[in-house]
Parts: structure tokens; C-alpha cells; sequence
């Protein structure tokens, strides 16, 4: 039995990740710091900055997205995503989102990053992910071709009672109760805006959730033509895959124009996470992709079965899907526009204080 090695081991091919948070409560300095990090020590290509402005009732950091695009802007190279921001009230309209992302296009923005599917969230925002309040929003992004990264549901496990972890139910992410959504509603409401936007370019992060549910997956790539599946762990995606390999690398080696490289990676210097060794997300991500044999990653997953795919799809998977969706490079800053002297101090936090430590 193997267990996963260094970052030698994986293939020499380019990798854009497009799934990275900026949340931690540490400077934009050091944010740069330890972003600089990640990228030299896994060889990164790029990364995709993907801020939220609201996660339950955690925390709201209303200057989410001018942090993301100062990032973008301190590190050559990289994209970032916008985020919405909400007034909690009736001042929350159509005009009033369609305005924000006008507003990001302008700014040079390379898309947005959206947490209103994720059950807690949608809960305390009140309406659906299909409420026509963001049919303006939905509308602009599909016309101008700019990318929406949407968690949507959560594993399975967080519905049910008897097997939700105890992690889960302590950060407030146990959905038994009616005040939820179920996972089903999320899912329909998905199919709503797709249905009324067809063009709209959405990646659907952690693979939607719909590891188990492979025939969804399919319609989903198949049905309509500019959407996209992030790689975003948790792990639980990994086992589904692992289950049923050879159903998996069928549909990977087919669809891979329509997948994308993602880790949920901080900014934070996370020791081995953050470099080139042997634990961390990250490598779980490639290990599962690249790796032919079975591997040991922990006694929560146990042993993994990866897809070992072939270089032409990794190649897809790692850098030309982002290129494409996010753009062969990140959109130019309006640096006037931006005002970063008007937002930015020395002593500005990437993230706010997180109530979950």
C-alpha cells in the first residue's frame, strides 16, 4: 500500500488552482507573503482568489472583494474573484446586485465567487438561489461571459442524523432541521437558473456535491454548455470517486474540458499544507487524479483508488479550463477606480475574525 509522497512525485504539468480563500485574520502583507508561498512551493501556475462576503452566521466582511482584487493587485499574475455584499433588508434588489457586479466588471475583477447555496448561508439570506432578485445579476454574467464559482448543498452526511460528523454539527452545518433547505431544493433551483440563463458560465465548487450522484453530474455538463465542476475538496468527493473508479475516469477523460483544479486553500502558512509536502488538500487533490495504485491518505478516508489520468486530460484539468473560463490572462485593474488608499491600511486584515476558532 502506497502512501501519498512529495510534491516530486507529481507530474511537471502547470497548475492554475481556482479555488482559493483569503478568510484568515492576518495582514494583506503577510497574505501576500504566505500566498507566494503556496504558489513557489506547488509550483503553481496561478491561483484564482475566491472571496465571500457572508458564511452563516459567522462573520461579513463587506470589504471582501476590494481585498481580493488588492491581492490580485500585489501579486502579479494571479486572478480574483468579487463577491456580493448584502444589506439585510429591502434595499437587497435586483438593481442593487446588478449594480455590484457592473461595478466589478469595471474594476477588473475576473469573476464571482458566490456562498449562497451553501445551506447556513442561503438560511440566513432568506431566498433562493433562483429568486429573481439576482436574475440581473445572472443576466449581465451570462452576456458578458463572467465566470460564477456557486457552492451549492454540502455532503450528504450533513442531512442525516446519523451520520453527520460532530465537526459539522459544532460550526452549525447539521440541515436536519426544516428551516433548511434540503439538498434536493438547492439542486432544483440550480436547474431554475440554468434553465432561464443556458449560457450562464458556472462552476459549481466541490463538484457540486454530486459525487453520488453521478447521472445528475452528467446533466449538468451535458445540458448546458458553459458550466464547469471545481475539484474542491472535502475529502468525501475523493471516496465517491474512488467507489466507482472506472464509471469516474470514463466521465473525467470525457468531460475533461469541463473540470477545473481547485483546493479551498487560505492564506495562511499551513507548514506542509501551505509547501511542497505530503499532506494538505492539495495533495490529495493530485494524488487522486495522477496516482495509478491505490493509496493510504488517513483512517478517516482510508484507501483511495485514483483515476490515473492520462497527462492530455490533466492538462485540461490543472491550466487550459481556467485559462478559458477565467481567461488566457487575469483581467487589468482599474487601479483609479479601485481607490485602494481609500480601503487598504497597513493594518487591514485579509479576512475578519472567524467566531468558529
Amino acid at each position: 500500500m502506497n502512501r501519498v509522497p512529495n510534491v516530486e512525485s507529481f507530474r511537471n504539468i502547470p497548475v492554475i488552482d481556482s479555488h482559493v480563500h483569503m478568510s484568515h485574520p492576518i495582514s494583506l502583507d503577510r497574505s501576500v507573503e504566505y500566498l507566494n508561498k503556496i504558489i513557489e512551493g506547488r509550483n503553481y501556475r496561478s491561483i484564482v482568489l475566491a472571496p465571500y462576503s457572508v458564511d452563516g452566521d459567522h462573520f461579513t466582511d463587506k470589504q471582501a472583494a476590494i481585498k481580493s482584487l488588492y491581492l490580485k493587485h500585489r501579486i502579479p499574475g494571479i486572478y480574483a474573484q468579487a463577491t456580493l455584499n448584502y444589506n439585510h433588508n429591502s434595499g437587497d434588489t435586483s438593481d442593487f446586485f446588478l449594480s455590484q457586479v457592473k461595478e466589478h466588471y469595471k474594476l477588473g475583477f475576473d469573476g464571482e465567487k458566490l456562498l449562497e447555496g451553501k445551506p447556513d448561508t442561503y438560511r440566513r439570506l432568506g431566498h433562493g438561489i433562483d429568486d429573481p432578485v439576482y436574475d440581473g445579476f445572472y443576466e449581465f454574467c451570462e452576456e458578458n461571459r463572467f465566470p460564477i464559482t456557486l457552492h451549492v448543498a454540502d455532503p450528504p452526511s450533513f442531512w442525516d442524523p446519523d451520520k453527520v460528523s460532530e465537526y459539522a454539527k459544532k460550526v452549525g452545518w447539521f440541515y436536519a432541521d426544516p428551516s433548511f433547505p434540503t439538498r434536493e431544493e438547492l439542486y432544483r433551483q440550480v436547474w431554475n437558473v440554468m434553465n432561464r440563463f443556458p449560457a450562464l458560465p458556472l462552476i459549481l465548487a466541490h463538484f457540486g456535491f454530486l459525487s453520488d450522484l453521478p447521472d445528475m453530474s452528467e446533466e449538468f455538463l451535458t445540458r448546458w454548455k458553459n458550466t464547469a465542476l471545481d475539484l474542491t475538496p472535502g475529502g468525501w468527493i475523493f471516496s465517491c470517486f474512488s467507489d466507482k473508479h472506472d464509471y469516474w475516469r470514463d466521465f473525467f477523460v470525457r468531460h475533461s474540458s469541463r473540470i477545473v483544479f481547485g483546493t479551498d486553500s487560505y492564506n495562511t502558512p499551513e507548514d506542509y499544507n501551505s509547501t511542497g509536502g505530503c499532506t494538505g488538500l492539495w495533495a490529495l487533490v493530485r494524488s487522486c487524479l495522477e496516482f495509478s495504485e491505490p493509496f493510504l491518505w488517513n483512517d478517516s478516508l482510508g484507501t483511495l483508488v485514483p483515476l490515473g489520468l492520462d497527462d492530455e486530460t490533466l492538462h485540461d484539468i490543472y491550466n487550459r479550463n481556467s485559462r478559458r473560463i477565467f481567461g488566457e490572462n487575469p483581467a487589468a485593474i482599474d487601479i483609479e477606480r479601485a481607490d485602494f488608499a481609500a480601503h487598504i491600511t497597513s493594518d487591514t486584515l485579509a479576512g475578519p475574525h472567524d467566531k468558529r476558532d
